[in-house]
């Protein structure tokens, strides 16, 4: 998930660079971009202690094959920026683990992930020495994993005075603990840094206008206020009637 803001009523475009397991960087053009869809959460929800991981889909003009003209995408490392007028800021960071070309087709389309599902799956093993802080405990696991040291987060500044009992669990379970201690979900930063986000924001809300916005789609119808709630007891026998709580006095909202 990225966190982009612009001011102002230009265009959108964007641009990268594609950089092959060689070494070999070969920027994106903006004129070659057909598409781009990031989907956030494929295994968690944005709840305290989730480890989202990034689904990117990025289309390209392919002619001439000068993006696969003797190089392998496979693996490839993927950095999209994100213009607006004279403005650009970082996108995305996915990693190439699908490559789809039809015969006599110029579109290429490439698929990946930001690496968290991966990177983090190693088993944790814990030699960090104690009394140390959230963290630094977390610099170990980013370390582990290959990864920069993280930003400070909303209660990293806690102290361990000892090794937590962990028992068998991987460099992403340690992460997901820490993350719900600090009341935080983990991701992947635009720029591909990994980044603990606060799950109750407190920043001013900014308003998003109308020439801003192509389209919306909801998942899940919205609902509410409540009059009642049906509860049917576990184990009740078919045929039973659930049983109608109503509240006492106003409706009750969706989420309470």
């Amino acid at each position: 998930m990225s966190h982009v803001r612009f001011s102002g009523k230009d265009f959108f475009s964007l641009s990268g660079t594609i950089t092959y397991l060689t070494g070999t960087e070969l920027p994106v053009q903006a004129a070659h971009v057909l598409s781009y869809t990031g989907t956030n959460g494929v295994r968690d929800g944005m709840l305290p202690g989730a480890v989202l991981s990034q689904r990117c889909t990025l289309i390209l003009q392919n002619e001439n094959r000068r993006y696969t003209q003797g190089l392998s995408l496979q693996g490839a490392r993927v950095q999209l920026f994100l213009h607006q007028g004279e403005d650009t800021k970082p996108l995305s960071v996915f990693y190439v683990d699908g490559i789809s070309q039809m015969d006599g087709s110029v579109f290429l389309t490439l698929q990946g992930t930001d690496g968290m599902d991966k990177a983090f799956e190693t088993l944790w093993q814990d030699d960090l020495s104690y009394p140390a802080t959230i963290h630094e405990l977390v610099n170990h696991v980013m370390e582990k994993a290959g990864y920069p040291e993280m930003a400070a987060f909303p209660g990293g500044d806690q102290q361990l005075i000892q090794k937590p009992s962990w028992g068998e669990t991987s460099l992403r379970g340690v992460l997901s603990h820490v993350a719900q201690a600090c009341g935080c979900f983990c991701m992947a930063a635009a720029d591909g840094s990994v980044c603990f986000v606060s799950a109750w924001q407190t920043e001013e809300p900014f308003e998003i206008f109308p020439e801003q916005t192509f389209r919306y789609t909801a998942d899940n119808a919205a609902f509410g206020p409540l009059n009642a709630v049906s509860v049917m007891p576990a184990g009740a026998r078919k045929g039973t009637e659930p049983i109608r709580i109503q509240p006492a006095g106003e409706p009750m909202d969706a989420d309470r």
